[in-house]
């Protein structure tokens, strides 16, 4: 008789976690999907003044678990936002990584779904999100567009970033925090090469608010010799190490371009191409350009 009432007790006990965990659960997720709704339009477009109301309705959310990420959104939204400090530029735990991945993905929702069936499709994700470096990867897209889009005045190029500072475990961590940042600060750089227009004072100065990783040059970081992942990115079937170093490449042939153009020696373009992935053959594999890769090796000896 004890025993059997020791097991209901057992199993009552777990049934009372169980409810308190999926009560919890469900509260996060509205949440997350109520952010996601509430800041979509402004999430989407940065060009539109966010009123302080907003402001005021994510200060007023009460939701211990999911402060971090309200915190976090908070702050993309803010003009001169406080973005580049090692709050935010450190990687933060799995559960956040989550989190901002849904809100991220209720923001985009909320253009086709509407009340209950946003947030099933929310809730849903909860359970089938991307790869761990996918959640990575949203984190930091989000981080430096924001960053960018909203502190345009702010010199990056007076400042050095630790990648081992930064709680990144790996070199593909280290990676898609480097692409991310230098993608986001180079947008205009692209349009020329994607174009084949000369090179232009527009996109060049793009290249003067670069900031130093690991105290090197931009452009010195060679680390990419990572174990590849599938991802969601279009148009590489999912490839996502031939994706960010095929975009990497394009913004240096950029820079090269922007070199020659303002008439910079020989030699010192020469001493750029042999510390970058320009002189890296064994990932020319992942640049669609490869005719220009080649030009430029060609141009400048560099075997």
């Amino acid at each position: 008789m004890f025993k059997l009432k020791r097991n209901i007790l057992i199993v009552l006990i777990l049934a009372f976690i169980q409810t308190s965990i999926l009560g919890q659960n469900e509260k996060n997720i509205g949440t997350l999907t109520n952010v996601g709704k509430k800041i979509s339009v402004y999430h989407q477009d940065s060009r539109l003044s966010v009123p302080d109301s907003l402001f005021e309705y994510l200060s007023s959310i009460n939701n211990v678990e999911c402060q971090s990420t309200v915190d976090f959104f908070s702050e993309t939204l803010r003009e001169k936002n406080n973005l580049f400090s090692d709050k935010y530029l450190t990687k933060p735990d799995k559960q956040t990584l989550i989190q901002i991945y849904l809100v991220d993905l209720a923001s985009g929702f909320s253009q086709f779904y509407k009340g209950e069936e946003l947030e099933n499709n929310v809730e849903y994700n909860s359970n089938n999100y991307p790869s761990y470096f996918e959640l990575v990867d949203t984190y930091y897209s989000i981080l430096f567009k924001s960053l960018s889009n909203r502190n345009r005045t702010t010199l990056f190029s007076k400042s050095n970033i630790n990648l081992n500072d930064l709680k990144l475990e790996n070199s593909t961590e280290k990676s898609i925090f480097y692409f991310r940042f230098i993608d986001a600060l180079s947008k205009n750089v692209i349009i020329p090469i994607l174009f084949d227009l000369d090179a232009s004072e527009v996109y060049c100065s793009d290249f003067d608010n670069f900031p130093r990783i690991d105290n090197q040059n931009f452009y010195e970081y060679t680390n990419f010799d990572f174990k590849n992942f599938k991802s969601r990115i279009t148009n590489f079937n999912g490839n996502y190490k031939h994706y960010i170093i095929n975009e990497i490449y394009k913004i240096q042939i950029a820079y090269i371009n922007c070199l020659e153009n303002n008439f910079v020696n020989e030699r010192n373009i020469k001493t750029v191409i042999e510390n970058s992935i320009l002189s890296k053959r064994e990932l020319f594999k992942y640049c669609e350009k490869k005719d220009v890769l080649e030009r430029i090796s060609e141009k400048y000896n560099n075997e």
